[in-house]
């Protein structure tokens, strides 16, 4: 299974701990990440890579429809959370709520009620998107691990991109699916990286980061994942797809997002489910469309053996 993600699916639920199931049956037993545990927490550890620390907090700190989640470069224990350099730090977290962390949505209820989802793991890298209700028909979303990066021997390349509030059925707080247009020194809301490319920590700790895709084919005014070409592109029939890349707010590229894609075309020109294989330059990559994004885009996944991997 060499530089590929499996998909996971099953329900999760508004409940404290259900997160931490769903991750479990992924991560740990599926793709053989470490777990140090606690009561309805746990501190995750990718077996390849640089190895840094996805912490859950699925407690119900606040409410037990959505967790806390935060990278950490090392953790010495759980139940509390004992660890060096989170990201986002306390003093970044967009939420407001004074804690080193951003948020997971998991249901629009505090219940039992089952909620759909699929995660896309490897030994590095997890996305995960769930029906959580607060719209109908729409995907929330978060991931945590490394980009592929343009650093030699980069050991900071470790993203974790949430939610920015906490406790609200605002979708719009949803921040996977958002790209940046104007320029590659724009930085995008809750898009963090452990370290800069030159591995120093900044004077806030982690790095806030951009990403962007083909902005020219895009639909500008909302910076989600939505095309404005014509499927198929009349004169070839194609099916265009942008790498998704990031940047730092000095303008340099650090690398780009694993087996994560911008689709260039309408999100009605696809269906939730639909898969594709690419030719030319992606030929023998397959592809995955989840449908819709926060923003009303089309999620896109590499599913073949062929992620871009240090």
């Amino acid at each position: 299974m060499a530089n590929q993600f499996t998909k996971y699916t099953g329900n999760i639920t508004g409940q404290a701990g259900s997160l931490i199931t769903a991750l479990d049956a992924a991560l740990v037993t599926g793709q053989g990440w470490t777990k140090t545990a606690g009561t309805n927490e746990a501190a995750y550890r990718a077996p390849s890579g640089n190895r840094l620390y996805l912490y859950v907090n699925d407690t119900a700190v606040v409410t037990a429809k959505e967790a806390r989640i935060t990278g950490y470069e090392t953790v010495a224990s759980v139940g509390p959370i004992s660890g060096t350099n989170p990201f986002p730090t306390a003093a970044q977290n967009p939420a407001g709520n004074g804690v080193a962390c951003m948020v997971a949505r998991k249901s629009v209820s505090a219940d039992s009620t089952a909620r759909a989802y699929q995660i896309y793991a490897d030994t590095r890298t997890v996305y995960m998107f769930i029906q959580a209700a607060d719209s109908a028909g729409y995907y929330e979303s978060w991931m945590f691990g490394e980009i592929y990066s343009l650093v030699g021997g980069d050991a900071w390349n470790t993203m974790i991109i949430g939610r920015s509030l906490e406790n609200s059925t605002n979708i719009n707080a949803e921040y996977l699916d958002v790209l940046q247009a104007t320029g590659v020194t724009a930085t995008t809301a809750n898009h963090y990286l452990a370290r800069a490319y030159n591995a120093l920590p900044t004077a806030n700790g982690s790095l806030v980061v951009g990403v962007h895709g083909d902005g020219i084919k895009s639909n500008l005014s909302v910076l989600g994942l939505m095309g404005s070409v014509p499927f198929p592109n009349p004169p070839d029939g194609g099916l265009y797809v942008s790498p998704i890349w990031t940047n730092e707010a000095s303008g340099v590229l650090r690398g780009r997002m694993r087996g994560f894609w911008q689709v260039l075309h309408p999100p009605a020109s696809f269906s939730d489910g639909d898969t594709f294989t690419g030719t030319g330059d992606l030929a023998a990559k397959t592809f995955a469309i989840i449908k819709y994004s926060a923003r009303g885009g089309c999620f896109c996944m590499e599913t073949s053996a062929s992620l871009e991997t240090n």
